[in-house]
């Protein structure tokens, strides 16, 4: 027992100066952005957007992946589809095509992930979709077909993709996750029998 706090302590300390020097820096980014929006206008005229404090962030996010950087993003999506297109609604309408075609070029993959309790309630498993950026993936995204994403996943798993249902479907049948968690959890219930 001793061990064990000795480990998780410290990490859990620095976690946590970890989390509040990234609140305080994406405090200090929006207060920058807000500022640059707002130059000049009188203060009763500051209304904000989640949109335009974002679509900045978004952009140079883009840009950086474009020039070769690695670049991770979180975003609190259901799949890989619903992922695209959250980071494409964030710009006008009149820019989603271009982003549409940065994105393409510059993803790598997308990882979707559900925390499931285990069946026997002793803890959690992490449940994957997987999107790989295939040239057909990358394709459906510039084409605004990303409905069809869903089914590239589906039948990519020499590339190692896998749909939230396959995921749920191993675990189901490894004894991992009990049935009404994958029913829960699923997107064609259907697959469960």
């Amino acid at each position: 027992m001793m061990a064990t706090h000795a480990v998780t302590r410290p990490v859990r300390i620095y976690a946590k100066i970890l989390k509040q020097e990234r609140r305080r820096a994406l405090l200090i980014m929006i207060w920058e952005k807000l500022l640059e929006i707002y130059k000049g206008r009188p203060m009763q005229e500051l209304k904000i957007s989640r949109k335009q404090l974002f679509e900045d962030v978004e952009k140079k996010a883009l840009t950086a992946a474009e020039t070769g950087h690695l670049v991770f993003a979180t975003l609190h999506t259901m799949s890989a589809a619903e992922t695209v297109n959250r980071i494409v609604d964030v710009f006008p309408a009149e820019q989603q095509g271009q982003i549409r075609a940065m994105f393409a070029n510059a993803v790598q993959g997308i990882v979707a992930q559900r925390l499931l309790p285990t069946k026997d309630g002793n803890g959690r498993v992490a449940a994957h979709e997987i999107m790989i950026a295939t040239a057909a993936v990358r394709n459906l995204i510039r084409e605004e077909k990303t409905h069809q994403i869903f089914s590239a996943i589906q039948t990519g798993g020499a590339y190692g993709m896998q749909t939230m249902d396959q995921a749920l479907k191993t675990f189901l049948e490894r004894g991992r996750i009990s049935r009404e968690e994958a029913l829960a959890n699923a997107t064609d219930p259907k697959i469960f029998g």
